[in-house]
C-alpha cells in the first residue's frame, strides 16, 4: 500500500466509523419510532414507513413529548456533519500540500514564502483534525455500544478518552519542535578571539573580501567536515546561536593555508545574497521540522493504544509534507552548493576548492577507522591520546594513488544541506579528478592550515578525550578490564595511553 493511500485511509477511517456509527443509531432510531406508530396505527403503514425521528422533532409539540429521542437524534445529525468536516478539511489539507510543494519546485523565492508558513498552517490543522478524531472516535464508540449493545463501556472510553488526551498533547508539544529552529549537537571547542586570533582574522578578512558575513562563532571538533549553519548549535561550550562555522582540525592538518581558504571562501558564500536568507530562515526550520518528525516517532512507538491512533495521521502527515518539499530542497541544495563553489573559485582559483574537496573525499573515511580503533583501544583499556594526529599520519601512510581512485562520490555528511556528487562539483569547476590527484595526494603541505590554530595539540588531545568519553557515556564503547600492555606496538606509541577513565 502506498504512503498515500494510507494517509487517506488514516485522514477517513475514523470519520467513516463516526459516521456510519450517527447513520445506524439513526435507523435504530427512526425503526424504534415506526414500530411504536404501527402498533398505534395499523391501518396507516404506507405514512408510517416514511416517517423519521429528525422530522417528528421538528415539530415543537411532538418533540416535547420525545425529548431523549430528539436529544439523540440531533447529536447523530451534529455527529455526521462533524465527520464530514473532518473529512473535508483531512482531503483539503492533503490536497493543499501537494499543490504547495508543487509550485515551491525549482524556485528558492517560492520555497522561501512558501515552506515555513505552510508548516505552520499545517500543524494547526493537524491540531484541530486531531482533536476532532478524538472526539469522533469517543463519540462513535459511546453511542455505538450504548444503543446496539445496551451498555456503556466506562472503562474503555476513559481509557480511550484519556489516552486521546494524552496522544494529542503529545502530538502539540512534538509539533511546537517542529516549528523551532533545528538543533545540532556538536562534539566541539568554542574557538575564542582572544585564544585564537589567528583563524578569526583569517576568517573575517576573507569575509570583508568576500562581501560576505562572517560567522559569530567558530567551532572546532575532530570530525572531518566543514560546515556553517544558522541552526541552534550546543556544544562542549554550551550552546550556540546565529552564524556558526565548524572547522575540522585533522582536516586542518593535511589541507594547505591555499586550500583552506577556498574551502571557507565556499561556505563563507552562503552568507551572500539570497543564500543567507536561506541559511537563516529555511534550513535550520527545515531541519527543525525532520527533528520533530522524529519526536512524533518517539511518542508513536512510545504511548501505543489510543495515543498511538491520535498520533498516526501527524506522522504521517509532516512525513507528507517533508517529502512535498524533498524534491525542491534537495535540487535548491545542491544549485547553491555549486554556486558556492564558483564564488569560492573567484576568490582564488577553482584548483585548490578540487583539491580539497578531492582530499575531503578520499581521506574521511580514515576517520571512522580511527574511532573503530577508540573503541577497541577502550576495551583493552587503553586510549588514544591524539587522534587528530593519528589521522593525519594515517593519511600520510596510506596509497595514495589507491585512496584517490577510489574516491566517493559522497562526502561527509552535512548537519543541514544536501551536497552534489564529488564528479559534479569538478565538473562546475571546469576540472577533473585527474587533474588534481596530484596535489590532492600531499597530505603533508608545507604550509598547513593548522597553522591558524594556536595550541593547537593541547586542543587535539582534549577533543580526543572528549571522544572517549562520550563513547563510554553513550554506551558506544565500553572501558575493559584488561591490565595495559607493556609492549605497545611502535605505531601506537605516540597515540595511545593506559585509561584512567
Amino acid at each position: 500500500m502506498s504512503s498515500k493511500v494510507r494517509l487517506l485511509l488514516i485522514f477517513l477511517a475514523i470519520p467513516l466509523m463516526a459516521l456510519a456509527t450517527a447513520s445506524g443509531v439513526e435507523w435504530k432510531l427512526d425503526s424504534t419510532l415506526r414500530d411504536a406508530l404501527r402498533k398505534q396505527y395499523p391501518e396507516e403503514t404506507a405514512w408510517v414507513a416514511h416517517v423519521s425521528v429528525s422530522t417528528v422533532c421538528r415539530n415543537y409539540e411532538l418533540r416535547s413529548k420525545l425529548i431523549e429521542m430528539c436529544n439523540l437524534s440531533d447529536n447523530m445529525a451534529r455527529m455526521k456533519v462533524g465527520a464530514i468536516v473532518a473529512a473535508i478539511l483531512g482531503l483539503a489539507l492533503l490536497i493543499s500540500i501537494k499543490i504547495a510543494g508543487n509550485i515551491a519546485r525549482g524556485s528558492r523565492i517560492l520555497l522561501l514564502a512558501i515552506f515555513a508558513p505552510g508548516l505552520h498552517l499545517t500543524m494547526l490543522a493537524l491540531s484541530a483534525l486531531m482533536i476532532l478524531h478524538a472526539t469522533l472516535g469517543i463519540a462513535a464508540v459511546y453511542y455505538g455500544a450504548s444503543i446496539f449493545a445496551n451498555t456503556v463501556p466506562v472503562g474503555f472510553i476513559l481509557a480511550l478518552g484519556f489516552g486521546a488526551v494524552v496522544g494529542v498533547l503529545a502530538m502539540l508539544r512534538a509539533q511546537f519542535s517542529t516549528i523551532r529552529k533545528a538543533t545540532i549537537t556538536v562534539l566541539g571547542k568554542k574557538l575564542e578571539p582572544q585564544e585564537h586570533p589567528k583563524i578569526w582574522k583569517f576568517i573575517t578578512e576573507l569575509a570583508q573580501i568576500m562581501g560576505a558575513g562572517h560567522p559569530h562563532a567558530i567551532v572546532a571538533g575532530l570530525e572531518p567536515n566543514f560546515y556553517v549553519t544558522e541552526a541552534n548549535i550546543v556544544c562542549l561550550d554550551g550552546k550556540l546561536r546565529g552564524r556558526t562555522m565548524y572547522v575540522s582540525v585533522p582536516l586542518c592538518r593535511i589541507l594547505s593555508l591555499d586550500e583552506m581558504k577556498a574551502v571557507l571562501s565556499h561556505e563563507l558564500a552562503h552568507y551572500k545574497g539570497l543564500d543567507t536568507r536561506f541559511s537563516q530562515r529555511f534550513y535550520p526550520i527545515y531541519r527543525g521540522a525532520t527533528q520533530g518528525l522524529s519526536h512524533i516517532a518517539q511518542n508513536f512507538s512510545e504511548k501505543g493504544g489510543a495515543s498511538s491512533m491520535v498520533l498516526m495521521p501527524a506522522f504521517i502527515t509532516l512525513t507528507y509534507f517533508l517529502n512535498a518539499f524533498s524534491e525542491s530542497e534537495k535540487e535548491i541544495s545542491r544549485e547553491r552548493e555549486l554556486a558556492a563553489d564558483n564564488e569560492a573559485a573567484k576568490v582564488d582559483n577553482a584548483h585548490n576548492l578540487a583539491t580539497a574537496l578531492v582530499k575531503f573525499h578520499a581521506f574521511s573515511p580514515a576517520w571512522l577507522t580511527i574511532r573503530q580503533g577508540m573503541k577497541q583501544a577502550l576495551g583493552k583499556g587503553k586510549v588514544y591520546v591524539n587522534a587528530s594526529a593519528l589521522f593525519a599520519e594515517i593519511a600520510n601512510g596510506v596509497e595514495k594513488d589507491k585512496a584517490l581512485s577510489a574516491v566517493s562520490e559522497e562526502g561527509p555528511v552535512h548537519p543541514t544541506d544536501s551536497h552534489p556528487p564529488l564528479s559534479h562539483r569538478l565538473k562546475n569547476l571546469n576540472l577533473t579528478l585527474e587533474q588534481v590527484t596530484k596535489d590532492a595526494s600531499d597530505t603533508s603541505p608545507a604550509k598547513p592550515a593548522a597553522s591558524l590554530l594556536e595550541n593547537m595539540e593541547e586542543l587535539e588531545r582534549n577533543l580526543t578525550e572528549v571522544e572517549h568519553a562520550v563513547m563510554v557515556r553513550t554506551g558506544e564503547a565500553k572501558i575493559g578490564g584488561e591490565p595495559m600492555s607493556t609492549e605497545v606496538a611502535q605505531s601506537e606509541k605516540d597515540t595511545v595511553k593506559p585509561s584512567t577513565a
